[in-house]
């Protein structure tokens, strides 16, 4: 059988995603790139709250589109919006009967706040025990700070990835620094995908649905142990590096004519195979850098010596030559150059839709690839409420009437 015959492996799961922002529907869209059916709730007139945080993004006539922003499209494509009004009777009786047709339930409200709807996960069970519930928060759904909420750069610092994120003390520009991308609430996102696969698999052999608490505290903590081992195991935390590397040397950003790129090269052999491209040689017999120790001790002449003679190259033929003796290199991307990458557009990381207002879209791909069951479906990010109708005849089976009705009272 041709691979593209199978269905997707979540073909036939429906998604009830009451999220927001990155977290949950980062999850909820890994979930639909997969082939889940996700029915995307939003409060009617605001919708989620990365529709109204810039940048917002032009429609077809070159206008901004009010509820269109490029936070908003990154996180929800292959998925269907319904809007709902979950502060009102009816909008909350209409999202448990969707619930009740549905395998999963993810919601990331502050611990508590579904419940107080009407939505926890014991409420919605009891009408659907298969029903598998994830619920993602900044804390966990218990302990002391169970109640507060935080967003991605509270969890950087709490969590002490911030403490070795940034230059060493001594330095110019010594201190804690953020990471700019929001890792951790993708990483949450990830880790709750996960987790629902893993609960969808367990449903099949028990009929059997349970309740997912991820707290962004713990994740973030789970991705960052690779560092927090150097002090649960011995005692010493991990230091600040700047762009360099705690193991081994040189490593870090090196100067070229055009912009920097960033050098890998801590192993002996290597090392000595990067002396010769620069066209000093002698300073792989050096005795203060022959040695992987020695280098450590001795980066910061290291890295002078060899910044004299990265700067006299540019970028891409340093990279090139450095590539063909297998030394670990890279530019320092742009954006756009990283997208014109060649290894990028081989693995088509990037995809075009056709975005109902919008128009044309490039999207960045799923970067998961199955052989049998590739993913091959980009539904372009949906308008507020575009499936709002279709949803509620279709699974609900309302009458057109009733739901003109429904939009008339504003529940819908």
């Amino acid at each position: 059988m041709d691979a593209t015959e199978y269905p997707l492996p979540l073909s036939g799961i429906r998604v009830l995603d009451l999220s927001h922002v990155l977290s949950g529907p980062w999850a909820s869209q890994t979930l639909g790139d997969l082939g889940a059916e996700v029915l995307k709730i939003e409060p009617p007139g605001r919708g989620d709250i990365f529709r109204n945080s810039p940048p917002h993004v032009k429609d077809r006539q070159g206008k901004t589109a009010p509820k269109e922003t490029a936070l908003y499209l990154s996180a929800n494509r292959n998925k269907k919006s319904i809007t709902l009004n979950l502060s009102s009777d009816e909008g909350r009786n209409l999202a448990k009967r969707l619930a009740a047709k549905s395998d999963v339930v993810l919601e990331n409200f502050r611990p508590g706040a579904a419940r107080r709807l009407g939505l926890g996960y014991e409420q919605l069970a009891s009408e659907n025990p298969g029903l598998i519930y994830c619920s993602i928060s900044g804390f966990g759904q218990t302990g002391p700070d169970a109640s507060k909420g935080g967003y991605d750069a509270i969890f950087q610092a709490m969590s002490g990835m911030m403490s070795y994120t940034g230059f060493p003390d001594g330095t110019e520009r010594a201190g804690p620094l953020r990471a700019g991308p929001s890792f951790c609430d993708v990483n949450a996102g990830m880790y709750a995908a996960f987790s629902i696969a893993a609960c969808l698999f367990h449903r099949t052999r028990t009929g059997r649905g349970q309740y997912i608490d991820i707290g962004m505290l713990d994740t973030t903590l789970a991705m960052i142990s690779h560092q927090a081992m150097g002090y649960l195991a011995a005692g010493k935390d991990a230091p600040r590096c700047g762009n360099g590397s705690a193991f081994g040397a040189p490593a870090g950003l090196f100067p070229c004519k055009d912009k920097q790129v960033m050098l890998s090269c801590t192993q002996d052999a290597p090392f000595r195979r990067l002396c010769t491209v620069l066209g000093i040689p002698e300073a792989a017999d050096d005795s203060r850098y022959s040695l992987f120790r020695d280098r450590v001790q001795n980066a910061a002449t290291l890295d002078a010596l060899l910044a004299s003679k990265t700067q006299t190259w540019l970028a891409a033929d340093l990279v090139k030559r450095l590539d063909e003796v297998e030394v670990l290199v890279a530019p320092v991307n742009s954006t756009e150059q990283a997208y014109q990458e060649p290894q990028v557009q081989h693995r088509q990381m990037l995809r075009s839709v056709d975005h109902p207002i919008v128009g044309p879209l490039s999207m960045v791909a799923s970067p998961i690839r199955l052989s049998d069951t590739p993913i091959s479906e980009y539904a372009p990010p949906p308008t507020l409420g575009q499936h709002t109708s279709e949803v509620l005849m279709e699974v609900l089976g309302l009458e057109a009437a009733d739901v003109q009705k429904l939009f008339a009272k504003g529940i819908v």
